[in-house]
């Protein structure tokens, strides 16, 4: 048998995993808040509704690299 883990140490432990899981929620919660933005600019997409996060991510990239070209590009 291993050692028993000592109250302490089971405290911190459950700390850990509070922390973690609260990470975790606020990574979800950014990643509906990208999807619903990026809803109505990508609205042609039918396979919005299932994008995975890769995918998220990727259309974010996209549109802030075009966002940043239209700033960056001289006015004629």
């Amino acid at each position: 048998m291993g050692n028993p883990i000592n109250p302490r140490e089971q405290g911190l432990q459950l700390m850990e995993q509070m922390v973690v899981k609260r990470r975790r929620a606020g990574i979800n919660w950014s990643f509906l808040q990208l999807k619903a933005l990026l809803q109505t600019e990508f609205h042609k997409d039918q396979g919005m509704s299932k994008a995975e996060r890769v995918d998220i991510l990727e259309m974010s990239v996209s549109l802030l690299k075009k966002q940043h070209l239209l700033v960056s590009a001289p006015s004629a």
